[in-house]
C-alpha cells in the first residue's frame, strides 16, 4: 500500500483525526511529516509516536511553531535539540531548553542565552548541571535567580547565597527548596517576610526548634505552615489546635500525625470547617484501621 498516494486523497479533518489519534502509526505519521499543511506538521511533530528520524527532518522546517513542537517532543534526538539550540526563534531555543533529552553541554550553552526566558527554562531543567546553575544564580534578572532556588539539583553553598538575596520571591524559593540545608533555614525563620518564613515552616528539612519558634509567629500564613508540616512535633500540634484562628486549628485537623485526642476535641471546635474536617480525619483513621486488619 502507498501510503504517501492513499494521505494525498485525504481531507484536512481526517488527517487531522488521524494525526490526533494515539494509536496512529509511526509509518502514518512519517508519510504525514510531509505535509503541505504546517498544522498537520505541528501536529506531526507533537505526536509521542513520531519516529525521532522524521522529528530531526521536521527540525529543519520553515515555520517556527513545527521546530518548537519538536523541540518540546520527548522522543527528539539530542543532536536534533542541539540544532534546535541555534534557532533563530527564543520560543523554539526556550523549548529545546526545557527538554529532559537536552544534553549538559546545550544547556551550558543555552544558559548564556540572550532571552531571559531560556535562562529561565536551563535554570528549572533537572538535568542543568551544578555549575551550571551557579553561573545562574549570580543572573541580572531575578526570574532566573528564583528558578536556580527552586532547582533542588542548587547546591547548598548556592542555595545559601541566595538566601540572602534582596528579592523576596528568591529567598521564598530557597526557603521551600528540599535541598537548602537546616542551617540556612534557621536563618530564614528570621526573615522579614512572613511568605519566606511560611517556606521554611513547610520545608521538611527544618529543625524541631525552629518549628516551635514559628509556631508563634505573628504571621497566621506561618503558623498554618507549621500545622501542616508531618515533621511537626505533637506538643506543638496541640498547641496549635487552640490557636485563635480557625484556618490554623482546620490546618492541624489536617495533619495526618495529630493525636486522636486532639481530634477529637477539635470536633467540638467553635468553627464549623474545624468540626468537619477533624470529624472527617476521625473517619479516615478508622477505615484505614479496618483495613489493615482485615490484611
Amino acid at each position: 500500500m502507498n501510503v504517501t498516494m492513499d494521505l494525498n486523497k485525504l481531507s484536512y479533518e481526517t488527517k487531522t483525526a488521524l494525526v490526533k489519534d494515539e494509536q496512529t502509526s509511526p509509518e502514518f505519521l512519517a508519510a504525514l511529516a510531509t505535509d503541505k499543511d504546517a498544522r498537520i506538521r505541528i501536529l506531526v511533530a507533537w505526536h509521542s509516536s513520531t519516529p525521532s528520524e522524521v522529528l530531526d527532518t521536521l527540525a529543519n522546517d520553515g515555520v517556527s511553531v513545527v521546530r518548537r513542537a519538536v523541540a518540546e517532543n520527548g522522543n527528539t534526538f539530542a543532536k536534533t535539540l542541539a540544532k534546535l539550540a541555534n534557532d533563530t526563534d527564543e520560543e523554539v531555543r526556550s523549548a529545546v531548553a526545557e527538554n529532559k533529552n537536552t544534553s549538559v553541554e546545550t544547556l551550558v550553552m543555552l544558559a548564556q542565552d540572550k532571552e531571559r526566558w531560556v535562562r529561565i527554562d536551563v535554570a528549572e531543567n533537572r538535568n542543568t548541571r551544578t555549575e551550571t546553575l551557579a553561573i545562574l544564580a549570580s543572573d541580572k534578572e531575578w526570574w532566573v535567580r528564583q528558578a536556580v532556588a527552586k532547582n533542588e539539583n542548587t547546591s547548598v553553598y548556592v542555595l545559601a547565597m541566595l538566601a540572602k538575596d534582596e528579592d523576596y520571591d528568591i529567598r521564598g524559593a530557597v526557603a521551600r527548596n528540599n535541598s537548602t540545608l537546616t542551617e540556612t533555614l534557621a536563618l530564614l525563620a528570621k526573615d522579614k517576610d512572613a511568605d519566606v518564613r511560611s517556606g521554611v515552616a513547610l520545608n521538611g528539612n527544618t529543625s524541631v526548634n525552629v518549628l516551635a519558634m514559628l509556631a508563634n509567629d505573628v504571621g497566621k500564613w506561618v503558623r498554618i505552615a507549621v500545622a501542616s508540616n508531618s515533621n511537626t512535633p505533637l506538643e506543638i500540634l496541640s498547641q496549635l489546635a487552640v490557636d485563635e484562628e480557625w484556618c490554623v486549628r482546620e490546618a492541624v485537623a489536617e495533619n495526618p500525625h495529630t493525636p486522636y485526642n486532639t481530634l477529637v476535641m477539635l470536633t467540638k471546635d467553635k468553627k464549623i470547617e474545624v468540626r468537619i474536617r477533624a470529624k472527617d480525619a476521625l473517619q479516615e483513621r478508622t477505615v484505614k484501621k479496618e483495613q489493615n486488619i482485615e490484611r
